[in-house]
């Protein structure tokens, strides 16, 4: 390919958001309750999930400044 030369591609109709209806239906799908969820990251092999850590009775633990945190990864086989 000479320099300077432009390429021309196409990319895929990418959605300006997801509603929030469609992320609980994925969290309850992975059957994860979505208050217990600060962030998913969709990879091509694998899920990571952070989670928000609870005690038995639901409330969330606080960490320092913040809530206690963890990340689960979720291989897509």
């Amino acid at each position: 390919m000479a320099d300077g030369q432009t390429i021309d591609i196409q990319l895929p109709i990418i959605p300006a958001s997801i509603p929030r209806d469609t992320l609980r239906d994925i969290c309850r799908t992975l059957g994860l309750d979505p208050g217990d969820v600060l962030e998913l990251k969709l990879g091509v092999n694998e899920l990571t999930v952070t989670l928000y850590l609870s005690d038995h009775d639901g409330h969330k633990i606080r960490y320092g400044d913040g809530p206690a945190i963890t990340v689960a990864t979720i291989p897509i086989g």
